[in-house]
């Protein structure tokens, strides 16, 4: 978030990616935006310092994200569609060995630390298309596809099943 943001200024449409790894840990960001120092969270996982830094941090990223997100809403009359959308949910594992807590979960609770993660944080806006008409059940991998078909008001791209694998 340090960095300008630089956007376009020409009237070619422009395809921008960003991923940012703000909600893993460890943790190093607080709400401010100042860097904790001489952090090693990964091995505090679990710990009430590591919660307070997760929130310190999603506050930070929550802040500069709407910052960042309202720039490029005024930035000029353009087309836009911002797309903002985790790569999974929470989870219940914990340390750096996720294998080895897998082999020794039951089924059940398996299940349950899989279905924690696949709900994921999701917001689009746009003054191009008309979001409200995306369907309220689709998974990720079919959101760029359905996107593209309304920019192009075709179906070129058919929708995948909705599902999730892990």
């Amino acid at each position: 978030y340090s960095a300008p943001l630089k956007i376009p200024h020409t009237a070619e449409p422009a395809f921008v990616f960003v991923h940012f790894m703000c909600h893993h840990s460890p943790y190093v960001i607080k709400a401010n935006g100042d860097s904790y120092s001489g952090l090693n969270s990964y091995w505090e996982r679990g710990s009430e310092t590591e919660d307070s830094r997760y929130i310190q941090q999603l506050q930070y990223h929550n802040n500069a994200s709407f910052e960042m997100f309202d720039k490029i809403i005024k930035s000029n009359n353009r087309p836009k569609i911002i797309i903002h959308h985790s790569d999974h949910g929470p989870t219940k594992l914990t340390g750096l060995n996720y294998s080895e807590q897998f082999s020794t979960m039951t089924k059940e609770d398996l299940e349950d630390a899989k279905q924690d993660q696949f709900p994921i944080t999701f917001a689009m806006y746009s003054n191009q298309i008309d979001v409200t008409k995306m369907p309220r059940n689709i998974s990720p991998v079919n959101v760029f596809r359905w996107v593209l078909n309304q920019i192009f008001d075709q179906k070129d791209f058919d929708l995948l099943h909705n599902t999730v694998n892990y």
